[in-house]
């Protein structure tokens, strides 16, 4: 403790003859100066998964507010193809500084509809190639034969026939974190 005094808060403080010269700051500055980037980087990356923590459960929080004031039997896609629209995506990537809220998540689901009604244009459109690839049809497919009764699917996972609009959230078919290709893919794979 050479060169330690006390001050008035009963702390130690030290004179600047008991700061490391330029020879030893020299020595010890690189390393010093990496462990407190290190300590830097993992304190903002432990922010940021605590930010995206609290999203998840935000918007976990909205998407069952939403999806409980849906109509009984409606159709919706799985809950990745919400999540990648842009009004989610803004909110997912707002800088984790900025504080998110529940009521932001709410108004992005003001976009949902919208965003049914892509995907489930999309989906149709897989399901009538499915069909348009069936050996037992050789005529042109009409875009509304999918509602037709005479309209099956089997699955080739658990071997279940599907009647339309069932293949749409067969759990063999929907992954709850689909993209495009995924879906297009496990459609395709599943349903024969």
């Amino acid at each position: 403790d050479k060169g330690a005094s006390k001050d008035c808060t009963g702390l130690k403080t030290f004179s600047d003859r008991c700061l490391p010269s330029s020879v030893v700051w020299a020595n010890i500055k690189d390393d010093l100066m990496e462990v407190m980037r290190s300590i830097r980087e993992q304190r903002l990356e432990s922010l940021h998964r605590e930010a995206l923590s609290s999203r998840c459960w935000l918007f976990e929080t909205a998407a069952r507010r939403y999806f409980g004031s849906r109509p009984k039997g409606e159709v919706l896609p799985p809950i990745g193809e919400l999540l990648r629209g842009d009004a989610f995506m803004r909110i997912f990537d707002t800088d984790f500084q900025v504080k998110v809220t529940e009521k932001d998540f709410e108004d992005a689901f003001d976009t949902a509809p919208e965003l049914t009604t892509n995907w489930r244009a999309a989906a149709d459109s897989i399901l009538l190639n499915l069909l348009k690839e069936s050996d037992d049809l050789r005529q042109p497919i009409p875009h509304d034969s999918l509602a037709l009764a005479t309209t099956w699917f089997k699955c080739t996972y658990c071997l279940s026939y599907l009647v339309y609009p069932a293949p749409l959230t067969h759990t063999c078919c929907s992954h709850p974190y689909s993209v495009d290709l995924q879906q297009q893919h496990s459609l395709n794979t599943a349903l024969r």
